[in-house]
Formats: C-alpha cells, structure tokens, sequence
C-alpha cells in the first residue's frame, strides 16, 4: 500500500513550529509519509505568519510553489494568515483549503481524508510517531496575546490569552524527553502571560519549578519575554534553578522613548535597562539576545539616535535588526510620516553592524572555555560537521564523530570562531555522564 505523502512547512514564530509539530505528531503513520517541502506531495501544509506584509507574501509565494509542484495536491493553509485574511489568499489562490488559527486535529483529518480511507484515528500527539523535529523542540504552553502594540497584527490573528495546566504541561514534556530531547524550548505567543488565566492562577516560574522537579536532566529554556514580564522573582527562580539556561530574549523594538510611545510599548528605555541591571545583579553570566525596529513611522533621525546609542550600551549577545514593514489592519499603518526605504536600509545596516560586533567578541570571549552543548540532527551525505547549542545561546560547530548521538549532551571546548564569525568550533571532550 503506498503512503499519502505530506509536506509541511512553517512561517514565524515558534509557537507556529510548535503548532506544525502538533500536526505531525496527529498523523498515522501506517498511512501517511512525511516528505521535504521541496519534494512532489499530494498534501502540501502551509503553516503561515502574518506579522508584516511581507509574511503574508512569503506565505502566498509557498502556497504557489506547492500548486506549481502538483496542481493536484491538496494545499492546506493555516495558521495567522487566514485568520486575519482569509478572502485575500482565496482570491490569490482559490484553490487552497483554509484552516485559520491553531487547529493541528483538523489539519490532521483533512490530510487523513485525503487517503480515501475512512476513519483513520489520530494518533495522540504525545506519541510523536515521526520522531521529534528537532532536538531541542518547543513545549508550547500558552496561546495568544490581548496587548494592543501599534505594529502588530498578532491580537487579531490570536486574541487573548489560554494557558495549559501545569499539569498538561508535565506531562507533554515528559513525552518530549522520552522521545529523546534533551532541552525543552518554553514557548507561547506571550509567554510572560502563562498561567494567569488558570484556576487557581499560577505563572512561568512555578512552571519552572514543576519542570525542573520532574525532570531533573533535561535542559529548560525561555523561548521570549516581553520586558515588562520580567520580574525580580522570576529571575531569581531562574537563578536558583539549574536547569533553567541564563539566557533571556527580551525584545526592545527601539531605544527612543518618543518611539516606544508611538508603539504602544509599555515601559522606557530607562524602565529596560532597569530589567537589564536587575537580571545582571541577580543572575551574574546570563545572555542577553534582543529584537529592534528601525524607520517607525516618524521616527526622527534623532529618534534614531537615541535608539542606537541605547543599542549600543545594552551587554548583548546578540540582536535581530528588523526595518519597519507596514502590516495593513494595524494602527502603524495609518501613522505618518513615513520613513522612505533607503534610509531605512541605511539605519538597519547601523545596528547590524553594531549588532554583529557584540556577537564576534561575545563568542571571542567564550574561546578557550568549556560548554555543555547539544547538538542538531546529524550532518546529511558529504557533511562533516554538525551543529549544536550551548546553554548560554552559544552555537557550536563541531567535527562529527560516528559515535556521537545527535539528540546528546557534550561538553565542548571552543577553540575559534569559524570563517563568517558567528559561530564557534567546537573540540569535544567527552558525553556528559561516560
């Protein structure tokens, strides 16, 4: 009997990784294969972003890659794109069947559907029947965002906020682990706000905690945190628990305070270097990564100024530099003026290069030392070399060896940063525990 085959691909955030893993894990395999999104399927999945127009374009540009692969196949597009804009993609594609928002079981039964065979079960998705994605996969445990920031479209594609209980939480990443990982990403799309909606209310750190008890060998990381989220007792629970990796993603989307205003962002500048001294006093050594918008509309070139001056005084490790795209539906879109697109480029290509320097001397420093890193999925045909993570954010390049377990836990030397400088090389020393 030949297997339905299915190829799935993710825009955006990690909770849309998460979300698209979850469609997999429903999946039979006694009927189904999983193949590359380049390959010819006869079910193609999109799992779409919507953050900028931009997005919305590389969405539409997958689906019509998938339709020109086989004009035949089922192409099942969901996520944040159709819920905001299900009659735009209709009208580009009307060939595509929408699934807006977060719905893994529906995906899972249009696709099962498609064998011709009725009624194939789900299979549950703590049984992960085609293995993990990644080995260090995301345990998503809170959806959605209620807050009103003037660039994002996200509280309409994803409004409120519904947490999974402690309890759910165990118990799918206990089946993470037995499936093989060795770190656990901790995702939502706005994490600081877990638990609050649970009866009785709880939060990320007894999550940590609770994490941490029942499974004391696994590595936990933050996937993001709006700074305001970040609080005196978290940190300290952080700090307090070993587990947890002192590595923090705090985005700032700009350093101006004139332009944080226009974002609807709730704090200063001086509100986040604040957060930034209170994580360096109580958890000494932790990583510090960042996202910043550069050519909000009316942003000043001495808006900008400010934002790079602050930029370049936070102790960071790394920084995504993003130029403002206008997201039609938001209220930035209607603001004015705009920032025309070459000094846009030119403000972004400031800050990466500012942004890049951190990177190189961040990982220059850390040559000469040992990590615990856990690497990537082994190197394909021809490869000699695999990828890895440290706990500080710190990625690895390193010499494959046969008897390295790619879901496994090492400690590595780092000895050079490789030819582009943004990783370092790694020399093994031994698997943690031989």
């Amino acid at each position: 009997m030949s297997l339905l085959k299915v190829a799935l691909t993710t825009l955006g955030c990690r909770s849309n990784h998460a979300d698209t893993a979850a469609i997999v894990d429903c999946l039979s395999p006694s009927h189904i294969e999983v193949v590359p999104f380049a390959s010819t399927a006869d079910v193609y999945v999109v799992n779409t972003c919507t953050v900028t127009a931009v997005a919305d374009r590389q969405s539409r540009q997958l689906i019509y890659r998938a339709h020109r692969r086989n004009p035949d196949a089922l192409i099942i597009v969901t996520g944040c794109y159709p819920s905001v804009s299900p009659d735009a993609i209709e009208q580009a594609a009307p060939y595509v069947t929408l699934v807006p928002g977060v719905e893994p079981h529906r995906v899972a039964e249009l696709i099962h559907r498609r064998t011709g065979k009725e009624d194939i079960p789900l299979t549950d998705t703590r049984e992960h029947p085609f293995g993990l994605p990644q080995s260090r996969p995301y345990l998503k445990v809170q959806q959605g965002c209620p807050m009103g920031c003037a660039y994002c479209i996200v509280p309409t594609a994803r409004p409120g906020s519904a947490s999974i209980s402690i309890e759910e939480a165990l118990a799918e990443a206990r089946s993470l682990v037995d499936a093989g990982a060795k770190e656990l990403v901790i995702t939502g799309t706005h994490l600081g706000l877990y638990g609050k909606d649970l009866s009785p209310k709880s939060g990320l750190g007894p999550l940590l905690k609770a994490l941490a008890t029942a499974l004391p060998h696994t590595r936990l990381r933050i996937s993001s945190l709006e700074p305001w989220d970040v609080t005196e007792e978290l940190i300290l629970t952080i700090a307090d628990t070993p587990q947890v990796c002192r590595h923090l993603h705090l985005p700032l989307q700009s350093g101006a305070a004139a332009t944080l205003k226009r974002m609807r962002r709730p704090y200063t500048p001086q509100r986040f270097a604040d957060i930034v001294a209170m994580a360096q006093k109580l958890l000494p050594g932790f990583t510090l990564g960042t996202d910043i918008i550069v050519g909000f509309p009316n942003e000043s070139n001495e808006d900008f100024e400010e934002s790079r001056q602050f930029f370049e005084a936070l102790p960071l490790a790394y920084a995504h530099v993003f130029p403002y795209s206008e997201r039609p539906g938001t209220d930035a879109a209607a603001m004015k003026p705009k920032v025309q697109h070459q000094e846009m480029q030119a403000r972004a290509k400031i800050l990466r290069s500012i942004a890049l320097e951190k990177k190189v001397q961040t990982l220059r420093a850390a040559v000469g030392n040992s990590f615990d890193v856990i690497f990537d999925a082994p190197p394909t045909a021809g490869q000699t070399h695999i990828n890895g993570m440290s706990a500080e954010y710190f990625p690895f390049m390193i010499t494959w060896d046969a008897g390295m377990s790619a879901a496994s836990l090492a400690t590595v030397r780092a000895v050079d940063l490789d030819e582009d400088s943004v990783r370092l090389i790694g020399e093994r020393i031994t698997p943690q525990g031989e």
